[in-house]
């Protein structure tokens, strides 16, 4: 019969089932503080730690597309995002590749993302597609690699996306 509990818990904290005391809020869930009650971090957001007031929001290069997440998800191949808190990620353009895989150790996504978790590093997201060299061309959206334009055709500047047919005598 005495009064009620009335407190409030820090960050990271919400209040047991019995209102007597604050427990963290497990991983993909956060609260501000002063919060009844953990809420599970909201789609572009992860959060991989319990005990925490915020959730992070998603790298350029990767994802998060349901709520109450513990990791952010890279890109898959031939596709990107840019800016942060994504919940999608984009093809790769015509014209345009994924160059992920050019100068890295790696040769799929899933290896790459594996290692960094690892390693507490998160380097296989994609945040742009690269143009096509010149005398290189991509023809269809989500590539991951350029193509050589053929003898007696050519592509003249970046980002192209067909060879021309070259003038007779080259």
């Amino acid at each position: 019969p005495g009064a009620p509990n009335c407190f409030d818990c820090e960050a990271g904290r919400s209040r047991n089932a019995d209102q007597a005391e604050c427990e963290p809020c497990v991983a993909g869930k956060q609260s501000k503080g002063g919060e009844p009650s953990c809420t599970e971090c909201l789609k572009g957001r992860y959060q991989p730690d319990s005990d925490k007031g915020f959730c992070r929001l998603a790298d350029p290069g990767y994802f998060v597309k349901e709520k109450g997440q513990t990791k952010q998800e890279p890109c898959a191949q031939g596709e990107f995002s840019s800016g942060s808190s994504n919940t999608r990620c984009t093809k790769c353009e015509r014209g345009k590749y994924d160059n992920r895989f050019e100068s890295n150790d790696y040769t799929t996504i899933a290896q790459c993302d594996e290692n960094d978790r690892s390693a507490k590093k998160d380097k296989c997201g994609l945040n742009t597609c690269k143009s096509a060299n010149a005398g290189h061309y991509v023809p269809n959206p989500g590539a991951s690699e350029q193509l050589e334009c053929e003898a007696g055709t050519y592509a003249p500047n970046r980002g192209s996306s067909e060879c021309l047919e070259a003038a007779a005598g080259y």
